[in-house]
């Protein structure tokens, strides 16, 4: 998907890394004003993980898993005098774009510069964009210019009512069979699953809200997509209404319900 079909009122930017610069500044005593050559000199750090869109959690085509490869930002931070009242980064991308994160979650993540072992594409943020395992997308900006740190926290989204830290809750997700399909015979029910910050511990189904059954996953790192699937045998044609939830290993919380309605025939 275009960056210009969730955000269209912004632009996506094609970059020259020759003349691209990132900006460290804002409440600290000197600003860091790194080029894309510099951070190439910093060692980096691989993180495996997916990016939910908070728009569309369910929707596995918004979803980017990859490995990707950058520069851990704390070590930028620790380069800098950073002043005792900042507890915020306001983040500003090309693109016009901005989100902020708490000083402790950006402390987290990488500048990534690679995805699956490439430099990024452009349209995945070339130069570089902010790669933090558990939080939603839209704190994780592409085509990153300038990480300004502050006492309060202020964004795009943030603005509109969205929640200061982004984190993503745990998922569950069915893919197949598509909403209101027709299906007959054994119905093969399949899904990702996600927990951002501990492993999963369960993935279940219900029908037409009947008792949860536990179905099969791959058991994964947090952050990254467990596939789960299961064959159901219908007892007889009819709209059935099939629920998915997971849980992780830490808490008794699960995710709210993914439902569908599959028709069965003859």
């Amino acid at each position: 998907m275009k960056y210009q079909d969730i955000y269209p009122h912004l632009r996506q930017p094609i970059l020259n890394p020759l003349h691209w610069a990132l900006t460290i500044g804002g409440m600290a005593r000197h600003p860091l004003i790194l080029s894309y050559s510099d951070l190439q000199q910093f060692r980096v750090q691989s993180v495996a993980c997916a990016v939910l869109c908070a728009g569309s959690p369910f929707d596995e085509s918004l979803i980017e898993q990859a490995e990707w490869t950058g520069v851990p930002v704390s070590l930028l931070l620790d380069e800098l005098e950073i002043d005792s009242g900042a507890a915020y980064a306001v983040l500003h991308s090309a693109s016009g774009y901005s989100t902020s994160l708490p000083l402790d979650w950006l402390r987290r993540g990488i500048l990534a510069l690679h995805q699956d072992g490439s430099p990024l594409q452009p349209e995945q943020g070339f130069p570089a964009r902010l790669i933090v395992p558990g939080l939603y997308g839209y704190k994780m900006p592409r085509w990153i210019t300038r990480i300004e740190l502050a006492h309060t926290p202020s964004g795009f989204w943030e603005g509109r009512g969205w929640t200061d830290d982004g984190a993503a809750p745990i998922t569950a997700a069915i893919t197949q069979p598509r909403p209101r399909a027709a299906a007959r015979g054994e119905v093969l029910l399949q899904g990702f699953a996600y927990s951002p910050f501990t492993p999963l511990n369960s993935v279940e189904i219900s029908v037409d809200d009947a008792d949860w059954m536990p179905v099969d996953y791959l058991p994964v790192l947090p952050a990254r997509l467990s596939i789960w699937r299961a064959i159901w045998t219908p007892p007889r044609p009819g709209e059935y209404h099939i629920r998915a939830r997971a849980a992780a290993a830490d808490s008794t919380a699960s995710a709210a319900p993914h439902s569908l309605i599959v028709s069965v025939t003859e």
